[in-house]
C-alpha cells in the first residue's frame, strides 16, 4: 500500500482535538512530496485485533506494550526513506497519529484491553477523549522533549530505531529496548539519549541478563534502579559534557558493580 504523505497546514492544539473528530475536512493538509510503503507495518499492527494472543517470531507470547518490539521496527523501516527531522515536525506527528496510523493509536492506547472497547464512530471517539479513556499526549505530542520520543503514539517508537540501529545488529537493541518498557521509556524522555553510543551502552548494560537467563534489571526493584541510574546520568550530564564519557567505565561510574 503506497501512501503519499501529507501533514497538517496547522498544528493542533488539546483543546481541539474533539473538532477533528467531528470533521477532519476542516483541518486543512498538505504534501511533503514524500511516498511510502505502508504494507509491512500495518501488517504488524495488525497483531492488535487480538490483544490476548501476541506472539513474537521466538514463539513467546507478549504483553501489550510489549507489542511495541514487532512493531517499532517495522515503522522505522518504513520511513527510512524519509529526513528524520520530519519526525520533529509536530504537524507531521499528529498527521501520523490522527490520519495514518489512528486505528492503531486507538487499539495500542486505549484504556480498555479488548478490541470490541476501541471505538468505531467519531461520537464514540470523542465520548472516550472526554472521559479519560486514551492520554491525547498519545495524538499531540507536548512541547516537552519526552512528548516526541517516549508519549507521542508513532515517534516514541521511531526515534528508539533510528538512535539503536546498527548495521552489525539491525534493530537487536531496539526489540530489547521495548520488550523491556521501563528501559524504553526511562532512556528516551532525556535529551542524552540522542547520543547514539551512550544510548546503545545503556541498552545493553539495562537489558543484561544473568546465567540463569533472568534479566538482571527485573521487577519492581529492577525498574526502580534503572530511574535511578538514569537520573544519576541527568546529574552528571549538568556538570560535564556526556559525549566524552568512557563508555568502557560506564558501569563504574553508574555504581553497577
Amino acid at each position: 500500500m503506497i501512501k503519499k504523505l501529507k501533514k497538517f497546514k496547522n498544528e493542533l492544539s488539546k483543546s481541539n482535538i474533539t473538532e477533528y473528530f467531528k470533521d477532519p475536512n476542516k483541518f486543512e493538509l498538505q504534501d511533503i512530496y514524500q511516498e511510502v510503503d505502508l504494507t509491512d507495518v500495518l501488517k504488524k499492527m495488525d497483531i492488535l485485533k487480538n490483544k490476548d494472543n501476541i506472539i513474537n517470531e521466538e514463539g513467546e507470547k507478549l504483553s501489550i506494550p510489549q507489542s511495541d518490539s514487532i512493531i517499532a521496527p517495522a515503522l522505522h523501516n518504513t520511513f527510512t526513506t524519509i529526513p528524520s527531522k520530519l519526525f520533529l515536525d509536530r504537524c507531521f506527528l499528529q498527521y501520523l497519529s490522527l490520519n495514518v496510523f489512528q486505528d492503531y493509536t486507538w487499539n495500542r492506547w486505549i484504556r480498555y484491553k479488548k478490541s470490541s472497547q476501541v471505538p468505531k464512530t467519531n461520537s464514540e471517539k470523542i465520548e472516550c477523549i472526554n472521559n479519560g479513556s486514551i492520554n491525547i499526549d498519545h495524538f499531540i505530542p507536548t512541547s516537552a522533549f519526552k512528548g516526541i520520543t517516549s508519549l507521542h503514539s508513532i515517534s516514541r517508537l521511531y526515534w528508539p530505531c533510528e538512535i539503536l540501529f546498527d548495521e552489525n545488529n539491525n534493530y537487536e537493541l531496539a526489540k530489547k529496548s521495548f520488550f523491556k518498557q521501563d528501559v524504553s521509556v526511562t532512556i528516551f524522555q532525556r535529551q542524552y539519549s540522542f547520543n547514539k553510543n551512550l544510548a546503545k551502552k545503556l541498552v545493553e548494560i539495562f537489558t543484561r541478563k544473568d546465567e540463569n537467563g533472568e534479566f538482571i534489571f527485573k521487577g519492581e526493584e529492577g525498574r526502580i534502579n534503572v530511574r535511578r541510574e538514569a537520573k544519576k546520568l541527568n546529574f552528571y550530564g549538568s556538570t560535564m559534557s556526556l559525549d566524552h564519557l568512557d563508555l568502557e567505565n560506564l558501569e563504574n561510574l553508574l555504581s553497577l558493580n
